[in-house]
């Protein structure tokens, strides 16, 4: 595929690329999944947005804060395309209400963060002095790494192909699928992508079977040093996933449950089936009584 520099031309002209009755404008759509391919080592992520088109049309607009080297419209070079404040445009063979219309686009991933978070992609370390590797979208973030709708009402499924070293666990939404060197995360859960749009990695890691929680299994991805297993009280949180259970439905994220620790900014952040706790609360100040409880609860 060639690069986007030709598509960066801010060609923005009506092509009609499929015959006369092709359609032809703007498009009106909403993403229904996100297929997301990370290399943790080349720092390159490639993100394809699946959209329902609402309304037919062969060009369209999305956010995308991401620089892009290359793009695709239904596995074809678009016909043409702009890229500027945030904003990624582009046109292509014209398509009509309900049919099927994939984006692709390919990126750097770049190491940086909004002011002192984590939101954005980061490479920190540990308790252990190992690199952890954060990928965190937060609210209106998803579009730092690609094509995305960052609205957050905005719901759909994922699936991420993640490439890294073969001493490393991902943890990411979904069913996991590891090999060596690549993990795959099926997600087909409805989640905002506030949250789901994220993934972390560690070689640190060691896990800790903690039970079931009501309908959930739940493991603990902890660290050595970090000690987190004795001071997380499972049944306080498995009575509570029920409580939540007989109010507003079954745990809605499979059946699993997975924490993890690492050198978060905050004292975690709960992402779908996957809820990431700092490393090092054990010198905290927290008012809590038992630190992780909030999080965890939350």
């Amino acid at each position: 595929m060639r690069t986007m520099r030709r598509l960066l031309a801010a060609l923005l002209t009506v092509v009609a690329c499929g015959g006369d009755d092709s359609p032809v404008g703007d498009i009106d759509y909403q993403v229904r999944h996100y297929d997301v391919r990370v290399d943790l080592q080349s720092s390159t992520i490639a993100v394809a947005a699946r959209l329902e088109v609402l309304t037919g049309g062969d060009c369209l607009s999305i956010p995308s804060r991401a620089a892009p080297s290359s793009a695709s419209w239904n596995d074809r070079e678009p016909t043409a395309g702009n890229y500027a404040d945030g904003v990624l445009s582009l046109c292509g063979e014209g398509v009509r209400a309900d049919e099927p219309l994939t984006i692709e686009v390919s990126a750097d991933l770049a190491e940086e963060t909004w002011a002192d978070t984590q939101v954005g992609y980061s490479i920190t370390t540990d308790v252990e002095g190992a690199p952890f590797h954060y990928l965190v979208s937060w609210v209106g973030g998803c579009d730092r790494f690609g094509p995305c709708d960052p609205t957050p009402s905005r719901y759909a499924t994922y699936r991420f192909e993640v490439e890294h070293s073969s001493d490393m666990r991902v943890l990411c939404p979904g069913t996991i699928t590891q090999e060596q060197g690549l993990t795959i995360c099926e997600a087909d859960f409805s989640a905002p992508t506030y949250s789901a749009f994220g993934l972390a990695a560690s070689s640190s890691w060691t896990e800790v079977d903690l039970g079931s929680w009501d309908t959930a299994d739940v493991t603990l991805f902890d660290m050595p040093s970090s000690a987190t297993a004795e001071r997380i009280q499972g049944q306080v949180h498995s009575s509570f996933l029920s409580w939540m259970g007989d109010r507003f439905g079954p745990y809605p994220y499979g059946d699993e449950l997975r924490l993890a620790v690492g050198p978060t900014k905050w004292r975690g952040f709960e992402h779908p089936g996957n809820i990431v706790l700092n490393d090092d609360l054990r010198n905290s100040s927290s008012p809590f009584a038992v630190e992780y409880e909030d999080v965890l609860t939350h």
